[in-house]
């Protein structure tokens, strides 16, 4: 037979259990953690330096040869010639679409 004691005790060494479970999980994250703080402190931060050498190297990515600036003034011109070409189009049809209308 099983007394109301007997449940209480066995409830009371399930939490027991459970306690010693997490204070060895709380001692081995502190542990990690601690571990953590340690190798922090002794990584050097970046220099300076570096954020001047990563600015300088952008900077130096971006500049454009004169090859390829050429190249875009040329692709530009072309651009712009194909728009005069078809405004001067779409005039001529425009024109053409009014001489016939005043002959009719």
């Amino acid at each position: 037979m099983i007394f109301k004691e007997d449940i209480q005790l066995d409830q009371i060494r399930e939490k027991q259990q459970e306690l010693k479970r997490l204070e060895l999980e709380y001692a081995r994250h502190s542990r990690q953690i601690a571990l953590q703080r340690q190798e922090q402190e002794r990584t050097i931060p970046p220099l300076d330096d570096m954020d001047a050498r990563a600015g300088r190297k952008k900077y130096e990515n971006l500049v454009v040869s004169r090859g390829a600036l050429s190249n875009e003034k040329r692709e530009y011109q072309r651009s712009m010639m194909l728009l005069m070409l078809l405004l001067a189009a779409t005039a001529s049809l425009v024109w053409w679409g009014i001489m016939l209308m005043q002959a009719a």
